[in-house]
Order: C-alpha cells, then sequence, then structure tokens
C-alpha cells in the first residue's frame, strides 16, 4: 500500500486563550451541566485504509485558561435548595493537543511540541454553602502543558515525539455545599507533558518519546471540596511532570521513552471537609515526576525506559469531619514509576532495559481529623524514589 497521505502541520500560538462559563441558580431541579474548553493549538487527523506521514509542530507561547462557576445564591438561612440534579462540571485547558487515529493503514508520525507559556491553568467552582446536589454529580478538572495521543486499529503506527514544556500547569477544584445525600466526585489532574497511545484491534506501534520539563515551572493538581451533611463524598488530585502511557492488542509494541523531569514541584493535593455529618468520605493524591505504562496484550514488547526527576514530588491529603462514619485518605509519591507488561498466553517475547535517577525530595502525607464520633479511618501514604514493575500475565 503506497503513501497517498501525507500532512504537515504548523501552529504557533502566542496570545492569551481564554474560556469561562458561569452559572447562577436559585433553585434548579434539573441537571446543572458546565462544560468549559481552551485550548492553544489542536489538531486531530486520521487515516483509513491508505497510508499516512504526519509531520507536526506545535509552538504555545500564550497563556493558557480555562474556567468553570456555578453559583447558588440562596437567601441567608434557607437550607436543601437545589443546585442540581446532578451538577457536572468539564473544565479543560492545553497549550498544545494532537490526535491521530490509523485504521487499516499504517502512520508514520514526526511530532514537535513545545511550550513557552507563563501557566496553563484549569479551574473548576461550585458556591452553594445553603445548596444541595441531590443525585450523583461529578466535576473533572484537567491543565495539561503537552498532550498527544494516537489510535490504531488493523494498524500500524511509528512516531517520533518530543515534547517540552517551560510552563506552570495548574488544575483545581473547590466546592462548597450544604446537602449532598449522593455519590459526588471532585478531581483535579495536571500534567505538564502527556503522551497516549493505544490500539484496540490488531494493532502494532513504535514510539520513541521525548519529554522534558523546566525548572522553572510547577505542576498542580488541587481539590478542595466542602459540605455540612455529605453522604457519599471523594475528592482525589492527579498531578505528572511527564506521562507515557501506551497500550497495545495484537502484534507487536516498541517504547523507547527519556523522560527529564526538572519542575520545582509536582504537587498533588486533596482536602475533603464535612462540616456536620459525613457517611463515606475519601480524599486521595497522586504525585509523580515520571510516569511510564506500557503493555501489550500479545507477546512482543520491548521498552527502553530512561527517567531522570531532579524536582520535588508531593502528595498530601486531608479529611476534617465532625460525626459520621468511614473516611478513607491515600496518598501516592513517586520520583520515577515504570511499569510493563506482556501476554504471558502467548509464548511472550519481552526485553526491557530500564534506567532511573530520583534525585528529587518525595514526600507523602495524610491528615485527618474527626472532632466528633466515627466508626473507622483508614490511612495509607506511600513515598517512593524509584519504582519499576515489569511482568507477564495470563496462563503460559
Amino acid at each position: 500500500m503506497r503513501v497517498c497521505v501525507r500532512i504537515e502541520n504548523n501552529q504557533a500560538n502566542n496570545r492569551l486563550v481564554n474560556a469561562s462559563r458561569y452559572a447562577e441558580h436559585y433553585i434548579n431541579d434539573g441537571l446543572s451541566s458546565l462544560r468549559t474548553y481552551a485550548t492553544g493549538n489542536r489538531m486531530d487527523g486520521g487515516n483509513s485504509q491508505v497510508n499516512a506521514a504526519l509531520d507536526s509542530v506545535q509552538t504555545n507561547s500564550g497563556n493558557i485558561d480555562a474556567e468553570s462557576l456555578l453559583v447558588s445564591q440562596a437567601t441567608p438561612g434557607e437550607t436543601g435548595k437545589s443546585v442540581g440534579t446532578g451538577a457536572y462540571m468539564v473544565t479543560q485547558s492545553i497549550a498544545n493537543s494532537g490526535s491521530f487515529v490509523a485504521e487499516q493503514g499504517d502512520l508514520t508520525a514526526n511530532i514537535s511540541q513545545t511550550s513557552t507559556a507563563n501557566h496553563v491553568q484549569a479551574d473548576s467552582e461550585i458556591v452553594a454553602p445553603n445548596g444541595a446536589i441531590y443525585k450523583s454529580g461529578e466535576v473533572q478538572t484537567t491543565a495539561m502543558a503537552n498532550h498527544q495521543e494516537f489510535g490504531a486499529t488493523q494498524a500500524q503506527i511509528i512516531s517520533n515525539v518530543t515534547q517540552t514544556s517551560d510552563t506552570d500547569v495548574q488544575a483545581t477544584t473547590t466546592s462548597s455545599v450544604q446537602y449532598s445525600p449522593s455519590p459526588n466526585l471532585y478531581a483535579s489532574n495536571a500534567y505538564n507533558n502527556y503522551f497516549f497511545a493505544v490500539s484496540n484491534d490488531r494493532g502494532s506501534q513504535n514510539h520513541t518519546v521525548t519529554q522534558t520539563t523546566s525548572a522553572q515551572s510547577i505542576t498542580e493538581a488541587r481539590t478542595d471540596a466542602s459540605g455540612s451533611n455529605m453522604w457519599e463524598m471523594a475528592g482525589t488530585s492527579d498531578a505528572a511532570g511527564n506521562t507515557v502511557n501506551v497500550g497495545n492488542t495484537g502484534g507487536y509494541m516498541i517504547v523507547n521513552s527519556t523522560q527529564t523531569n526538572n519542575n520545582k514541584t509536582v504537587l498533588a493535593d486533596t482536602k475533603v471537609e464535612a462540616i456536620e455529618q459525613y457517611g463515606t468520605a475519601t480524599a486521595k493524591a497522586t504525585s509523580t515526576g515520571n510516569l511510564m505504562i506500557a503493555g501489550n496484550n500479545d507477546k512482543y514488547v520491548s521498552i527502553d525506559n530512561n527517567q531522570l526527576n531532579s524536582g520535588g514530588v508531593q502528595a498530601s491529603a486531608e479529611f476534617i469531619g465532625r460525626d459520621g462514619y468511614d473516611a478513607y485518605l491515600e496518598t501516592d509519591a513517586t520520583g520515577n514509576s515504570a511499569m510493563g507488561y506482556a501476554c504471558g498466553a502467548c509464548e511472550p517475547d519481552m526485553s526491557v532495559n530500564n534506567n532511573q535517577v530520583n534525585n528529587g525530595a518525595v514526600t507523602a502525607t495524610n491528615t485527618s481529623t474527626i472532632t466528633g464520633t466515627g466508626r473507622s479511618v483508614v490511612s495509607v501514604a506511600r513515598a517512593t524514589g524509584n519504582t519499576a514493575t515489569y511482568y507477564t500475565s495470563g496462563n503460559p
């Protein structure tokens, strides 16, 4: 099959990009949904039943801001007014974004993404101290400097990807409600450089990925969720300087990954508070300098992993409650993390070269305060300089 598709993409954003959504409710018995997206450069594409060659260069120097705000202006002293049944928010801010899908045709790609902006920020907030969310709701706040993803279906992808960031990446979720008799999730996700690739049907992949963050920048994910009477509330924060995540189904997989995180701080911070009563409360924070995951549900896997973390990595989770039942706290802070696997039922052929160096301080902290009566508190905090897990699964 000859190459009949050639794409050259050059994008440069040098100005502020801002997107905001604001909603104010006194009473809303229906769905409350706010979706806000701000992107500096975006490129999407694909090839089907033909081969393709892609060259893409994206540079961003403008700040990227996305904000979602939901406010309930109830009369002072009133309680239980519906903010939404339920309440959902998606707030996303990305400097450079690329996505390409190959189907029944090969793809060769050369990708360069560079962010020199001062910041990329995403903020979600619910302000309803006298309000209620009567059905399950969810808030997802995500900020990224560089994001590239590939998908393969009965195709082969060969890529060379370089991601460089000198940008502060910050995602923040805050919420204050009076009453929530339903499960609600409040989540913040901050990723400086992020690479993702997946095949779902006989895809083969060969990726060379180089990711670098600067010592002048930070990556922070913060979640602060509070309420008076919370039946089932969870807050999560996930922050990573560099991420490579590749999954494959059928065919070979080769991943050559070089990650250098120099961020001053990679921070995940979660606080959950039940001012009066709570049923189940969960606070979770995960922070990683460099993360590499590569798995193949076929037999051939080759991984060359090189990770250097020089910045501080911090994860903290806090729960404050008066009277209730169960509280769960979990923090994971890791300088360098790698995982790879192959199908054990396929007579696996797996080779790994793993090099990890951590020169940064890594801390994980949990804090729980119960001022009244509680049934249980389960708290787990893990801090690790380097961790690597390589395995085969299935029945050989």
